[in-house]
C-alpha cells in the first residue's frame, strides 16, 4: 500500500505541474493574472496604437486616443498637417509679392514665377493709372499684381531677365518692373 501511495503522489504531482493555468501574462495589462503560466491572448492594454506617434505603445491592444502626433495644426498654413493633434510650431504661411510699374510701358508685362505664367500687368497706355510715381502699399491689389507664394526661393521673369526672389513666411515683397 505504501508503494501505491507513492505512485499516486508522483502521478498527481506530474499531472498538476502539466496543467498550466491560461490567462493574461503581461504584467502591465489591466487584467494581468499572476497565476497564469500560458498567455491566452486576452490581455487588455490601453494606449496609443499609432506607430508614427511619439507615445506609441507596442503592447497596446486598445487605442485610448492618447496618441501625440506633432505637426502644424493651423488649417490656414500652407504646411498644415491634418493628422497632427499637437502643434510643434512648424506652421509656415504664404508670403505676398506685389509687382508694380514705375514706368509708362506701352505693352503688357507677363509675370512668370518658377516658369509658370501667373499674371499680366496691363500696359500703362491702356490703363494710365497702372503705373506709379511712388511705391504702392505692399499687398495692394489695385493697379498692381499681388501674388501669394509659399516661403522660400523662387525665380521670376518679366520679359527680359530672370531674377531670384526669396519669400518669407507672412512676409511681403514689393517688386518694381
Amino acid at each position: 500500500m505504501k508503494h501505491l501511495y507513492i505512485i499516486l503522489s508522483l502521478v498527481l504531482a506530474v499531472g498538476l505541474n502539466s496543467c498550466k493555468k491560461k490567462g493574461c501574462t503581461n504584467y502591465i495589462a489591466e487584467n494581468f493574472d499572476k497565476r497564469a503560466r500560458v498567455d491566452d491572448g486576452s490581455c487588455i492594454v490601453k494606449g496609443c496604437m499609432d506607430s508614427y506617434s511619439l507615445n506609441y505603445n507596442e503592447d497596446a491592444t486598445i487605442d485610448d486616443g492618447s496618441c501625440t502626433i506633432l505637426g502644424c495644426t493651423d488649417p490656414t498654413s500652407y504646411n498644415y498637417d491634418p493628422l497632427a493633434n499637437s502643434d510643434d510650431g512648424s506652421c509656415e504661411y504664404n508670403g505676398t509679392v506685389t509687382f508694380w510699374s514705375s514706368n509708362n510701358y506701352s505693352s503688357d508685362t507677363y509675370i512668370y514665377i518658377d516658369n509658370v505664367l501667373v499674371d499680366i500687368l496691363p500696359a500703362a497706355s491702356t490703363a494710365s493709372s497702372l503705373w506709379w510715381s511712388d511705391y504702392p502699399t505692399c499687398g495692394q491689389t489695385e493697379n498692381c499684381v499681388t501674388i501669394s507664394l509659399s516661403p522660400g526661393q523662387h525665380e521670376y521673369y518679366t520679359g527680359v531677365w530672370y531674377y531670384t526672389l526669396y519669400v518669407e513666411s507672412e512676409g511681403c515683397e514689393l517688386i518694381s518692373i
